[in-house]
């Protein structure tokens, strides 16, 4: 399968998820559907442009294609691969711990050790964002709409 069409399967998979989330949050009161709905919409819209998006870099470099340009995507799909294994391992550690040692010690961690591991942040950064991050959700959650959120020991 071409890496194009991954991404139009990804994105695809992407949509299907959105909309049978969307059909779900109907069933909320309208108070608490305003936010799923909203978040929704975006990872709609964000999928529907990562294929636009690629679908412009590939006619691109399709246009200035070379051997050493295959060689690099291939050797950049292997790692792409690992990175994904590994990101679903601490993902599943991350859903496997919050009920036990809680919110508030396990997401700061996973957030944190994801930007290191993914490189998309300076390590400053990435403790700022990871303690920013969580207790931005509390406040929107635990505050305004009174969801509960798992506090492990905190409990």
């Amino acid at each position: 399968m071409s890496i194009f069409a991954r991404h139009i399967a990804t994105s695809s998979v992407i949509l299907i998820l959105c909309g049978i989330f969307f059909i779900e949050s109907l069933n909320y009161p309208n108070h608490v559907a305003l936010l799923p709905q909203i978040l929704i919409i975006l990872i709609s819209l964000l999928a529907i442009g990562m294929s636009v998006e690629y679908y412009y870099k590939n006619k691109k470099a399709e246009n200035n294609e070379n051997e050493n340009n295959e060689n690099e995507n291939n050797e950049n799909e292997k790692v792409n691969l690992k990175d994904l294994f590994i990101m679903g391992g601490l993902t599943l550690v991350y859903i496997l711990t919050i009920d036990f040692l809680g919110y508030f010690i396990v997401t700061p961690l996973f957030i944190f050790i994801s930007l290191i591991y993914l490189k998309a942040s300076k390590f400053i950064t990435a403790i700022l964002i990871s303690l920013i991050i969580p207790l931005f959700i509390y406040v929107i959650f635990r505050t305004f709409l009174n969801i509960p959120i798992p506090m492990g020991v905190f409990s």
